[in-house]
């Protein structure tokens, strides 16, 4: 609550809460200009985990597992003028979730299994069907997705350092590139067309999305590896254009 400041309290106040059933949230986004919370949860329950592994081993007699769920993607919506917030939707996944993304009119989020879950905002309430984005995959976990709203792309990065530039309107793969390191995060700047990429080696590096196939621009800090190295992962990232 930004209010508890004026009133001379030195600790935050809680204002709302949201609550995932039966699973642990592994990633969120807060649009404040639309009040939309979209969460990736997974399920934490150790006996359910276990569970599901079994239930999901295909039988001789079956033409496929059942691949039962284990994560959940959710998208709420605050109660105006409240600070409350309902949900719209749900969509489950067989793969676990490792981040997620709002933009072009899509809750997204990345499964470890290389592919990256969709869902319209203006889908069904409720539970709805998995679906993920046709043409789009790598070979591992997706970790991190940006949006480019203005030219309505996705970029997805996965642990096999493979990073892609996916066109959501015409829903093909426009061009893809190798970091040095996988990538950890990664932040879009829409007025500069310049996309950061924070690695798993310390680096960052800047990226221009302006011409197709995108190039990098430079790498931050810019030396050798091992000094980089020394950094430790980049754990996350803000970049302002002012």
């Amino acid at each position: 609550d930004p209010s508890y400041s004026s009133h001379g309290n030195c600790v935050p106040v809680l204002v709302a809460e949201v609550r995932e059933a039966n699973f642990g949230i592994s990633s969120f986004i807060y649009d404040a200009s639309s009040g939309l919370l979209l969460l990736g949860a997974m399920e934490f329950s150790l006996t359910s985990r276990i569970d599901t592994k079994i239930t999901n081993i295909k039988l001789p007699w079956e033409p496929a597992a059942p691949a039962l769920p284990s994560s959940q993607m959710s998208l709420w919506k605050q109660s105006m003028p409240s600070f409350s917030f309902d949900m719209q939707l749900t969509c489950r996944y067989a793969a676990t979730i490792a981040c997620v993304a709002l933009g072009c009119g899509y809750c997204l989020c990345g499964l470890s299994d290389g592919t990256v879950g969709m869902q319209p905002l203006t889908a069904q309430p409720g539970v709805n069907r998995g679906a993920t984005l046709p043409l789009l995959k790598h070979t591992a976990s997706v970790v991190t997705l940006a949006v480019d709203e203005a030219e309505r792309w996705l970029f997805s990065a996965s642990t096999d350092k493979a990073l892609k530039v996916y066109d959501l309107g015409r829903q093909m793969i426009q061009c893809d590139t190798q970091t040095p390191a996988p990538t950890t995060t990664m932040i879009f700047c829409p007025s500069q067309r310049r996309l950061f990429t924070g690695l798993q080696n310390g680096r960052v590096m800047v990226w221009d999305t302006a011409v197709l196939p995108i190039h990098m621009l430079c790498s931050i800090p810019d030396g050798p590896e091992a000094d980089a190295a020394a950094l430790g992962s980049v754990g996350s990232l803000d970049y302002d254009a002012t």
